[in-house]
């Protein structure tokens, strides 16, 4: 699907903690997946912030053992996320 990358003179950590939020918090954050790579090309991970990874769309599992073994259909993903999406349409209004 479509990416994006900003490059911001921030701390990583801080940029990490502000992605996560949204990641966690907000309706349609399930649907993204922001990774964040410090100035020495390694990624930041939920981890460092003493985070647990994050869940598939789909079942309760680490997203990426979903993602690596291809656990689930491209139709079964984009189910779950059509549900995300309605249900971010029904909150709004």
């Amino acid at each position: 699907g479509p990416e994006a990358f900003y490059v911001l003179d921030q701390d990583p950590v801080v940029i990490k903690e502000k992605t996560c939020r949204l990641e966690d918090e907000e309706p349609l954050g399930r649907i993204f997946d922001m990774d964040v790579i410090d100035r020495q090309g390694m990624p930041v991970s939920r981890a460092i912030l003493g985070k647990p990874p994050r869940t598939c769309l789909v079942c309760q599992l680490p997203a990426v053992e979903c993602y690596v073994g291809r656990n689930h259909s491209l139709t079964t993903v984009m189910e779950a996320v059509t549900k995300i999406l309605e249900g971010a349409i029904i909150d709004e209004r």
